[in-house]
């Protein structure tokens, strides 16, 4: 079994080393790209380790900002012979935390019902919770109107942000986890940081969407995936650790609100309302 894990990269170098040392335990070794987004900040002594302990793993530098899930389209766009049974799209504020990370992936290849992706518990480092499942079911037209209305305006957006932080402080005060089941089980969506698309979603026509820079892949994926016929697994029997937000920043901005509102368009598009 073959398994590529693409780890997105822009101006987070020590990120992207920290993950990969992390993986010196894994069971499972994967094939890693590194897909650095036209980096501003280049560490030569970061990336001069990465090239030296890691000499195995393939750096691939573009020379535009493609965004997250846009990186991999255009490195799967120049690749076109890549083969692979499983493909992982990674941030790089992760660290493997577990050694069983990809173990289980041949329980699921020959599945009856077309796994079509694969995705385990992401423990936040702010809160301690399971970021997934992102989304148990499909959303309706409600979930589209509710953050059309939240990215209309920047007060808006700076409100609803602010009571989610204070909810995600709230949670890592009382110090609770959420993962409690270990079996897996069917999701609409996985969480976002850390998710494998299954050969299979490729065959049957499968594409990773590009148009949106940044936010909502999690919801797109889903939708793909649906369309497709194929279900989403989640698998809590193993877990990898998540330093949210080390990658594209904390904090709320104009900027990121405009590419909000363009990446929710294009999920209009495939919620066909």
């Amino acid at each position: 079994m073959k398994i590529i894990v693409l780890i997105v990269n822009y101006n987070s170098w020590d990120k992207t080393l920290a993950m990969l040392e992390s993986g010196d335990a894994l069971e499972v070794i994967p094939e890693f790209y590194v897909l650095d987004n036209n980096s501003d900040i280049n560490p030569i002594p970061c990336i001069r380790t990465i090239r030296e302990k890691y000499s195995d793993v393939n750096i691939v530098n573009f020379a535009t900002n493609f965004g997250y899930f846009g990186a991999v389209h255009e490195f799967l766009r120049v690749s076109p012979h890549l083969q692979f049974d499983w493909l992982f799209i990674a941030n790089s504020d992760l660290l493997f935390s577990d050694p069983c990370v990809f173990n289980y992936l041949d329980d699921f290849l020959a599945e009856a019902q077309g796994v079509g992706i694969y995705c385990p518990s992401v423990i936040s480092a702010v809160t301690g919770r399971d970021q997934n499942p992102f989304l148990l079911k499909k959303p309706s037209r409600l979930y589209y109107y509710k953050y059309a209305i939240i990215s209309s305006s920047f007060m808006l957006s700076k409100l609803y942000y602010s009571l989610f932080m204070l909810k995600s402080v709230l949670m890592a005060v009382q110090h609770k986890r959420t993962v409690k089941q270990k079996c897996s089980r069917y999701i609409f969506a996985p969480h976002g940081s850390f998710l494998g698309f299954s050969s299979t979603f490729f065959q049957k026509g499968g594409v990773i969407e590009n148009r949106n820079f940044l936010f909502y892949e999690e919801e797109i994926a889903g939708f793909i995936c649906d369309a497709l016929g194929l279900v989403v697994v989640y698998d809590p029997r193993v877990q990898i650790f998540h330093e949210e937000h080390a990658t594209t920043g904390s904090g709320l901005t104009k900027a990121k609100i405009c590419i909000k509102k363009k990446s929710l368009s294009i999920l209009k598009k495939y919620m066909l309302i």
